[in-house]
């Protein structure tokens, strides 16, 4: 059995297929049957057999190492002979010559090189070659442009997601709606409060888009790339280019500002880009409110979504805070219905506070679980105590304290907790 991986087809791990062949055999075949195992995706991509070269090389794939990690983060930019010790596999020759009985068993043994798309237009690379050329992959560990350190070493953290832990939702129930939206309306502002999950939907959404990366380091380059190549923008924390700061000198005298951008997103609007952008904007915090709530551009109204449009949906939250209590919590059926009921009503399927209640109830409550002896009732008692109050002011970003507001204040929140409204028209 030979393992086989195509370059750019990544994780390696999840991506390397086997073919089986005769080592008497001439590479040619060998060729001709990895082609036909891949025929489907070679066929959609105008690819013929006699363009796929192949390298031998030994790169285990049931350990990690430096060579797995170039196939995954790096491989627009691999020089396969030098960094992977690759040798080309010559059609005419015998398989024998390359590869025998006594292989690796737990190793990658071809690698499947493509030929280089063709340019467009004589003035504009192949967008694989500039990113080769910039030496820059956005995608780096599976966590897109947000250049997020694939190492974490807690599983939560208030900027983002590790897109390969187990216990995170792809959120099935909101992100095919809404790519479906954005590719009909081309312009989508999500706004939500701070720990809502827009960072987190930012990249799942890219996750869900991008099968092959592309980069510029210039706006205007990139953006000439994109009347050749269909693009999706996503942009997190877009309230910071609402408004432009004229008190700084720096701003008055450069051409980099945000202008640029909301150009383009007129452009959209006016359906004369070929581009679709998708922005998330926080507000009602301290650091937020002073730029304002009003993009340069108006939207349309059916172009904004809200907090509402990014909450679980009700099958989505049950089926996750059941996978989480039946990975981490020791109890039975009856008390995960209670405990799942209980977080339903107190968080109004905000996902942040979701993700907050359990990840600190796991905590809390790990010497109980460790014993076998953890109960609802017990996860009640904690979830209405002081300490969990102070975990919320701890690591919820943007939480004003209940003691620095004003009564009025204490007032309105009061109402909203009770009536779930209050009456703003007087």
């Amino acid at each position: 059995m030979t393992y086989y991986l195509v370059l750019g087809e990544v994780p390696a791990k999840r991506k390397l297929d086997f073919v089986k062949s005769d080592f008497s055999e001439r590479i040619t075949i060998l060729r001709n049957a990895i082609y036909a195992k891949k025929k489907n995706a070679f066929s959609s991509k105008s690819i013929d057999k006699n363009d796929l070269i192949l390298w031998k090389v030994d790169i285990p794939f049931d350990v990690e190492n430096d060579k797995l990690t170039m196939l995954d983060e790096r491989f627009d930019t691999i020089n396969i002979e030098r960094d992977l010790e690759g040798k080309e596999m010559l059609p005419e020759d015998e398989i024998s010559k390359y590869l025998s009985f006594n292989k690796p068993p737990s190793s990658i043994h071809i690698l499947v090189q493509l030929p280089q798309p063709a340019t467009t237009d004589q003035g504009h690379t192949d967008v694989s070659r500039d990113i080769a050329t910039l030496g820059y992959l956005p995608r780096q560990g599976g966590l897109g442009g947000t250049l997020l350190p694939t190492d974490l070493k807690v599983k939560s953290t208030n900027e983002g997601i590790i897109l390969t832990d187990p216990d995170i939702s792809l959120r099935f129930d909101i992100i095919p709606p809404l790519i479906r939206d954005l590719m009909k309306k081309q312009i989508i502002l999500i706004r939500a409060p701070p720990f809502a999950g827009k960072t987190s939907i930012a990249q799942i959404l890219e996750n869900a888009l991008v099968q092959s990366p592309e980069y510029s380091n210039c706006w205007n380059e990139w953006i000439g790339q994109c009347r050749h190549v269909k693009t999706i923008l996503i942009i997190d924390e877009a309230q910071l280019i609402y408004k432009e700061d004229q008190n700084n000198e720096k701003n008055k005298n450069t051409k980099n500002t945000a202008d640029q951008f909301w150009t383009i997103v007129k452009g959209c609007l006016q359906e004369i880009a070929n581009i679709h952008i998708i922005m998330f904007a926080a507000y009602g915090y301290k650091s937020s409110n002073y730029i304002g709530l009003t993009t340069p551009v108006t939207l349309p109204e059916s172009c904004c979504k809200s907090l509402i449009d990014i909450k679980f949906n009700l099958i989505k939250l049950r089926n996750y805070v059941m996978n989480f209590c039946n990975s981490y919590f020791n109890l039975d059926q009856q008390s995960i219905l209670n405990f799942y009921a209980y977080i339903q009503e107190i968080t109004d399927r905000h996902a942040g506070l979701v993700c907050h209640i359990l990840v600190t109830t796991k905590d809390a409550m790990n010497k109980r679980i460790v014993a076998n002896r953890l109960t609802f009732e017990d996860i009640f008692k904690y979830l209405n105590s002081k300490s969990f109050n102070l975990s919320i002011y701890a690591n919820c970003h943007a939480v004003p304290k209940v003691s620095s507001l004003s009564d009025p204040q204490r007032g309105i929140c009061e109402k909203i907790y009770l009536n779930g409204e209050v009456n703003t028209s007087s």
